[in-house]
């Protein structure tokens, strides 16, 4: 049986992602339980170890329900002040603090330089003319949900083109599995295979999504999206016209964002 969750009054996450892993995370969840338990807390605080919380630069990362607050640099050495501080609000762990509701600015341990600028700059294409345009970050985490956005949730209104088939239209279905993107029309004999993720020294690499590319016309006439890998360019285009909300969504989510 799980714990009596009727008694948990705190839960604190601690990441064992990648980076985490490599700066002794798994060494902090087994302390930090030791130090729970000597604490006579055990009951009454829940630990959970995830996978990554999106803060590398910070590893080790803890985040504290009770007081909405994320630790940076967690290390032995910190484990006990912050069980401490658990019973006694006095205790310092300031300089571990990376963030708490209600601050302004994070304290992050090493400040990154966003991998999306947010900004669109004009440019001329070879085979767009003269487009404003933004670069979206292809990792998966953009490409998975801009795909089921465009072939199964707004597609009404949206013109789909693929290299393999060319326009094509209806609602899709898209599936994950392994770091790729399977697109099947049910209606039609339309499969398409997207990868989003592969090693460099793989075979699949080149048919990797490479780019992600927003734009717009002059005078904002035509609105589009598209994706291309090293080997083939351009493989998917999505085109629609301004005032179906598309755009705005878009560029507040995938390309006015900190990473």
């Amino acid at each position: 049986m799980g714990k009596d969750l009727t008694k948990v009054n705190n839960t604190i996450f601690i990441c064992n992602g990648g980076s985490c892993k490599k700066q002794a995370a798994e060494d902090n969840v087994r302390e930090l339980r030791c130090a729970l338990k000597m604490a006579g807390l055990h009951e009454t605080t829940h630990t959970i170890k995830t996978l990554c919380m999106g803060q590398c630069e910070n590893a080790p990362v803890m985040f504290v329900e009770s007081s909405n607050t994320w630790y940076k640099k967690m290390t032995l050495d910190t484990i006990d002040a912050l069980v401490s501080l658990q019973v006694n609000p006095d205790i310092s762990l300031q300089s571990n603090e990376l963030f708490k509701r209600g601050w302004e600015r994070m304290q992050p341990a090493k400040v990154l330089t966003p991998k999306t600028s947010g900004e669109f700059q004009w440019q001329d294409d070879p085979s767009l003319g003269r487009i404003k345009a933004i670069q979206i970050y292809p990792w998966e985490f953009n490409i998975y949900p801009l795909l089921k956005e465009c072939f199964t949730q707004r597609w009404e209104g949206l013109s789909l083109f693929t290299k393999a088939y060319g326009v094509v239209e209806g609602k899709f279905l898209v599936e994950y599995q392994q770091g790729k993107a399977f697109i099947h029309h049910p209606a039609k004999d339309i499969s398409l295979e997207i990868i989003m993720k592969a090693d460099r020294e793989s075979k699949e690499f080149p048919n990797k999504i490479s780019g992600i590319k927003l734009f717009h016309t002059e005078g904002e006439k035509q609105l589009g999206l598209h994706f291309s890998n090293p080997k083939d360019g351009v493989i998917l285009k999505v085109y629609w016209e301004k005032g179906n909300g598309l755009w705005e969504h878009l560029v507040n989510n995938y390309a006015k964002i900190s990473s």
